[in-house]
């Protein structure tokens, strides 16, 4: 097979893999539901975490929730990650909690 329909069949493979994604991620708009969190985010104050499809998760939240996982409700759809907010119990900070770590 010529290289030029090889480097053809894997365009067209790509773009569909990528639109599938996107239609994935779309359909996970508005929902709630538990991330796990791994580490930090490209800007203060955000962190990322695994969605139960392990989609990337992107929310602002304290970092106390690095290793932890947090209800979510997914608010804005990016490329290859999703963008939550907390919901409930996790989304009020606790700084008594904060104060303890920072002494230990």
């Amino acid at each position: 097979m010529p290289a030029s329909v090889a480097t053809e069949r894997l365009a067209g493979l790509q773009q569909l893999l990528g639109e599938q994604e996107a239609a994935f991620h779309r359909s996970k708009l508005d929902l709630e539901f538990p991330v796990l969190f791994e580490g930090h985010g490209r800007r203060s104050g955000q962190i990322v975490g695994r969605s139960p499809w392990m989609q990337a998760v992107v929310v602002e939240a304290p970092e106390r929730l690095i290793g932890r996982t947090a209800d979510c409700r997914i608010v804005r759809v990016g490329t290859h990650s999703l963008h939550g907010e907390l919901v409930g119990a996790e989304n009020e900070t606790d700084d008594s909690e904060l104060a303890g770590r920072a002494c230990a």
